[in-house]
């Protein structure tokens, strides 16, 4: 796959904002509907700064081409019970859960890793989760999802080095352009040579050119970002030939 020439992170974005307001059908349903509520992207959008952008996509590209660990996980919803019941999860209660991912991650992310969230962080009591966030090692870029913007005001965790609402960066081992959004992008949207790591769908799967991020696709833990790209590009080829 060749990469796509000149696909920045203005184009990403503008992409990202196209698709978001416009209608189309949604997951399960055929009828069109705009992906998010037309308040949580303006929200977006007054809240994201393109140099903020920037700044993630070279940290990315830096440190994996430093080979520096890069991690990433999407859709935690740490304090939200209803999404054990909503999305399976394998957890007797919201504080089980909560425990096993700062476990998991504790566990796997180190003081010089870089740790990318694909949104949707947390819900409810957020206090308490800032609290838990501040003792989490690694520097953390946060790609916005809807549930940072519950309630008609940002979920500001205080704890991310670079937040915005999508952002691009150039897969060099595998020779693409990768858009980092929360709401998967449809495939006939994405240019050629550019795949879309996202969030939110949880459980499903949108298609051969996505790479789904949430935890539930990765034993609620953060994934090597590196590895995750390569066995996609592996796969891909395979169904090529």
């Amino acid at each position: 796959m060749c990469v796509s020439a000149n696909f920045s992170v203005e184009d990403g974005q503008g992409l990202y904002e196209q698709f978001l307001v416009s209608a189309r059908p949604v997951e399960y349903s055929d009828k069109p509907k705009q992906p998010l509520r037309s308040r949580t992207v303006q929200d977006m959008q007054a809240r994201t700064r393109l140099s903020n952008a920037q700044a993630m996509r070279k940290a990315v590209e830096s440190a994996l081409e430093r080979q520096r660990r890069v991690w990433a996980w999407s859709d935690t919803h740490f304090g939200h019970a209803n999404i054990i019941k909503y999305c399976d999860r394998p957890f007797a209660s919201m504080a089980e859960m909560n425990e096993a991912m700062y476990a998991n991650y504790l566990a796997t992310v180190q003081d010089g890793d870089l740790v990318l969230w694909g949104g949707d962080v947390s819900f409810g009591n957020l206090d308490a989760v800032k609290i838990r966030l501040r003792t989490l090692p690694g520097e953390k870029l946060l790609v916005f999802g809807n549930h940072e913007f519950d309630r008609g005001g940002f979920r500001d965790h205080k704890v991310f080095d670079w937040e915005a609402m999508s952002f691009v960066f150039t897969d060099t081992a595998n020779g693409r352009e990768v858009l980092v959004t929360h709401v998967p992008v449809q495939a006939s949207s994405l240019p050629q040579g550019v795949i879309n790591l996202h969030g939110h769908t949880h459980r499903e799967l949108e298609g051969p050119r996505h790479i789904n991020l949430s935890v539930e696709h990765h034993d609620f833990r953060p994934v090597d970002l590196q590895v995750l790209l390569n066995t996609h590009a592996a796969a891909s080829h395979q169904v090529q030939k």
